[in-house]
């Protein structure tokens, strides 16, 4: 069930996406990343400049048009901790 998040700039609906874009993206590096897999750790592709690959396609999927919310979502941002 996806949670309820809204992006904070702009109030759009992200919790039902931000679980379809990790999967997805998990699965596209899986899939293009076949034998380095095993000894590489998808959440740390994310910290890791020129390794990861694009997934731009993945929000234009999904329909996030605004800057505010990729970024949000691309982030990984803590949206328990934002407002507490």
């Amino acid at each position: 069930m996806p949670s309820f998040i809204l992006c904070p700039e702009c109030c759009e609906n992200l919790g039902e996406v931000r679980d379809f874009v990790n999967l997805a993206k998990q699965g596209y590096y899986k899939s293009t990343l076949k034998k380095e897999f095993d000894t590489i750790k998808p959440d740390k592709l994310l910290i890791c400049p020129n390794i990861s690959k694009p997934i731009g396609f993945i929000l234009d999927a999904v329909g996030l048009t605004n800057l505010c919310c990729r970024m949000h979502i691309l982030g990984e941002t803590n949206f328990d901790k934002i407002y507490k």
